[in-house]
Formats: structure tokens, sequence, C-alpha cells
């Protein structure tokens, strides 16, 4: 993805951006059975017991000093589970990391992080047909990883009830004449609604499903009296942010063993 210059935002909402995109594997890691999470010294070492690249991620969030001995941490962490992972890093510390990264791991390129600032006071008008629901069960949020992973085109994962009892966290599933259609999750965090998993299956796409389900979640984090949406996108999803409003305020580099690339929704272009 060639990256563009983005909107100037404050320091203090940018930091804060960062931190946001990072809580959710924070999240999953401390509820999902079996997960494990390490943090040190600016890196986040998450292990969700995610069954693709996007979902297993070590976060770097300030500058190391040493980047060939945080790779030899990464693959001490992960390799003897044989699990797929990516490395996030955010723009102020990728100097350090990119020369030993494009060594030993595919350059999946740069992702925008997009800010919504500030919340619109309503949703979007939903579409004829649709109904967004607020993920509440344990039964909804197996149909919810579902959706999600035809989406991705990704294998279907573990749920945990965890998920479901997390502060500022919530799952948003688009239903269409009944049949679930698309899906958006918001992470609360660090004064951000930060919007994460947002999916179409294929069959539904162009039709308003996704952004009805990202309006759901959105509204859900203004709810809780949040006034700035963020979230980092991939090259399918940007359009759709963008005409919500979105604007681009930084960028992230994201790097994965090559034989674990991201899912093809995810990968740059």
């Amino acid at each position: 993805m060639s990256p563009r210059s983005p909107d100037p935002a404050s320091p203090d909402v940018l930091q804060r951006c960062h931190e946001n995109s990072v809580e959710a594997y924070r999240l999953f890691a401390r509820t999902t059975a079996g997960g494990r999470l390490v943090e040190r010294d600016g890196i986040v070492f998450t292990d969700c017991q995610a069954t693709d690249s996007m979902g297993n991620v070590t976060a770097i969030t300030r500058p190391v000093q040493d980047p060939e001995a945080v790779l030899a941490e990464i693959d001490a962490f992960y390799e003897p589970h044989e699990q797929p992972w990516m490395l996030f890093v955010v723009p102020e510390a990728v100097p350090g990391i990119e020369g030993p990264a494009n060594r030993q791991l595919t350059d999946e390129g740069w992702f925008p992080g997009l800010i919504l600032d500030p919340i619109p006071a309503t949703p979007p008008p939903l579409p004829a047909g649709v109904v967004v629901r607020q993920v509440e069960s344990v039964d909804e949020l197996r149909v919810y990883e579902r959706t999600a992973a035809r989406a991705y085109a990704v294998e279907s994962g573990p749920v945990d009830p965890g998920w479901l009892r997390y502060p500022g966290f919530s799952f948003h599933l688009a239903y269409y004449r009944g049949a679930p259609v698309a899906t958006a999750t918001l992470t609360a965090s660090h004064g951000i609604a930060g919007i994460i998993y947002v999916g179409t299956v294929p069959e539904a796409r162009g039709r308003g499903f996704g952004r009805a389900a990202v309006g759901a979640a959105i509204d859900a984090g203004r709810a809780q009296g949040l006034t700035r949406s963020a979230l980092w996108a991939t090259p399918m999803g940007r359009p759709l942010y963008e005409r919500m409003g979105f604007r681009e305020n930084t960028r992230y580099r994201i790097w994965t063993p090559s034989r674990f690339p991201l899912p093809a929704a995810f990968r740059s272009r």
C-alpha cells in the first residue's frame, strides 16, 4: 500500500489510538482459554489461540534497542506452539525493525490508521431488511465468529464466554432477512471507540451491511461517552470507512512469517 501523508493528530490522541489498536489483542489473550499475554518495554506478545496470523499478534509500540533480539523473542514465543502470528509496529518504532524484519519475514506493507472525530450523534440508517444486534450469548457469539471467518475466508476459531464480559467491549452482528451477513466489534479503551473485525460475507457485499454493523459498533462507543472512533484499515475496508467520515491519522507496518501470510482480505495491494 503506498502511504500518503496522514492528517495531523495531537500526540496524545495518536498515542491513545496506538494503545487502543493493541487493546483487543490483550483482551483476547486474557480471556481466551489457553491464551498468553506477555508485556515489557513497549512490546506486547499475545497468543489468542487464533488459527490465522491476524489473530496472534506481537505489537511494538515504541522504539526498541535491539531488533534482532526482539525477533528472536517472538520466535521463541510462538514457534514451540507452531502458531501463525503477525508483527504489528507503530510508525515511530519501524526504523529500528525494518532491516532485520525484511530479512526474516514477509513485509505485508503499511496499513492506515483512521480516525472518526467526532462520532456522529446517530448511526447511519439501516438498509431495508437489516437488523443489527449486539451479541449477548455464547451461541450467538459462535454465529458471529463463523460469519467473520466467512468474510475473511479463514478457518473459524474458538470463542470464549469471557469475551462477552470484558468492560467496554461488544460484538455487533448484522442480519439480513434473518441471515447473519456482517460483523463489527467495539473495543473501547484509552478514550477511543476502537473498531475491529469488520467483515461482510462475500455474497452480501456492496449493499450497506458492513456499514450498518460498523455504525452500530461506533454508536455503542458513543453511548459510553466516547467522542472519537479509530481503526486500522484493510484495502477492502478503507473506502467504506472513508465514506463514513474516517480520515487517516497514522500508519502501521505489518510483517508475518512467510508460511503464515495475512488472509487475502488483509493483504496490502
